[in-house]
């Protein structure tokens, strides 16, 4: 794991002293859009990545231009931050323009743009047969390598949780796609609500509604819409969703009670029109089931090995609820996975662990 307090900085020549963070940047040195203008054939290399097929055998030549990129890479920040850290001398005017932390800090910022920029060189490679790889501009590798690393920096900073989480694979994975196949420019613009109103508003929705779902549609849900395929129409489904799971058009579609509709609360209407790609009435009638029939004070005791008045006095209905929400299939489990883990949180309560038995006294 990565931390600024766990390392001590060594001085920067020549960098911004206010830019406290893992990449350290003059100002201006950004490039805006990226993949969107800087690329050798004047084209979107963003755009031309989201219609590229990653699947497949790699091409003739894919992986010695991989190993290039990546050799490429990582001495092109190496020297940055040699120069940031007043260890190196400047070659050809350069600036330096870059400094780290820490060599982990280095080399995963390093892993990270050798990913967006081997998915760029595949696309150009599978889609316009172009001669040079993705490096191969008529300024040099330099320009790509600096702006692929200020984006994939900027976006997670901004966007990804930061430095200081741990990168797992998946982790590594999601961020390099998002960089390779949207930019930050569109990521910011996502994230921050500006492109999600833009859709609500030519889909008819006036100001206050508009409103009301920025405030629902939570930059988390924003995140999760981002890994999927077409992010427009995740959200555009989810706010369908929404809107079905309204109480007046959930009692005039199934035909339910005020008591029965009380059970679709508003963390679960969020969860249903989110998190589901079934229709929404269908994942409302198996959530009451499963209200209904699973998560009663006899099943959780038996499963939990309680008695029914531990469960009555520990299990809430709303820790019920977020069990059968958690894992539909069987809720039941949720419940055991969380005692054995103990007090593990269950959005949006938690399930505790049984009273303690006293302990027996010895007979004299």
């Amino acid at each position: 794991m990565l931390s600024p307090e766990a390392t001590v900085p060594r001085p920067f020549n020549g960098v911004d002293p206010a830019c406290y963070a893992y990449l350290f940047g003059h100002q201006g040195v950004e490039i805006e859009q990226i993949g969107e203008h800087l690329d050798p054939a004047g084209f979107s290399l963003a755009a031309l990545y989201r219609q590229t097929t990653s699947c497949g055998r790699n091409r003739r030549g894919e992986q010695e231009r991989r190993d290039t990129i990546d050799e490429q890479v990582i001495q092109t920040l190496t020297s940055y931050d040699a120069l940031a850290h007043g260890e190196g001398e400047p070659v050809g005017g350069a600036e330096a323009r870059f400094g780290f932390f820490s060599t982990e800090s280095r080399d995963l910022t390093a892993q990270l743009v050798s990913g967006v920029l081997t998915r760029w060189d595949r696309a150009l490679q599978r889609q316009k047969n172009a001669e040079g790889g993705v490096l191969d501009t008529k300024f040099g590798p330099e320009p790509v390598i600096l702006e692929a690393a200020i984006a994939v920096i900027r976006t997670c900073m901004r966007h990804h949780g930061g430095f200081s989480r741990r990168f797992g694979a998946s982790r590594k994975r999601a961020l390099m796609r998002k960089v390779a196949y949207y930019g930050p420019g569109y990521i910011d613009a996502w994230m921050d609500g500006t492109l999600i109103q833009s859709l609500a508003e030519a889909e008819g929705m006036d100001i206050q509604a508009q409103a009301e779902w920025l405030r629902v549609c939570t930059t988390s849900r924003r995140g999760e819409a981002l890994e999927t395929a077409d992010p427009a129409y995740s959200i555009s489904q989810a706010r369908k969703r929404y809107e079905d799971l309204a109480p007046e058009k959930i009692q005039a579609v199934l035909g339910w009670s005020d008591k029965e509709v009380a059970l679709i609360q508003p963390f679960v209407r969020k969860e249903l029109a989110f998190r589901y790609r079934r229709g929404p009435y269908e994942e409302a009638t198996t959530l009451r089931h499963l209200m209904d029939t699973v998560m009663t004070d006899e099943r959780i005791a038996e499963r939990l090995g309680w008695t029914v008045a531990q469960v009555k006095s520990r299990v809430s209905y709303s820790e019920r609820l977020s069990a059968a929400l958690g894992n539909p299939t069987d809720p039941l489990e949720a419940c055991m996975k969380a005692v054995r883990r103990g007090n593990i949180r269950l959005q949006p309560g938690r399930v505790g662990r049984p009273p303690r038995q006293p302990a027996q006294q010895p007979v004299s």
